[in-house]
């Protein structure tokens, strides 16, 4: 038998083992704290990074169709934007994690 098809005989083993798992048969705080994590983990994410902001020298102030400074400020709106969401994502998690410790 080939290595790919050990491989494959492998993960056939694995699905149908995790077929079998009955989610009653799990304990319920076990349970409720992998879904606790899992909801986390799938909100969680990354603090946006604001752009770099170019140089002076870098815009040759010819009135280029994409001035690299209109670029710049495109990002910075896109950036506050996505600051925004994400700061109201953090309050509405810790509201969440709140609520559910009481």
């Amino acid at each position: 038998m080939n290595q790919w098809s050990q491989i494959a005989t492998q993960f056939k083993q694995n699905i149908k083992l995790f077929d079998r798992i009955d989610e009653s048969e799990l304990c319920k705080e076990s349970s409720f704290e992998i879904n606790y994590q899992m909801r986390n983990i799938k909100y969680k994410k990354e603090r946006p990074i604001e752009p770099d902001q170019p140089d002076p020298d870098e815009c040759c102030g010819s009135g280029c169709q994409r001035c690299v400074l209109e670029v710049y400020y495109e990002k910075l709106e896109q950036y506050e934007k996505d600051l925004m969401e994400w700061l109201a994502e953090q309050d509405e998690n810790e509201d969440d994690g709140k609520n559910e410790q009481s």
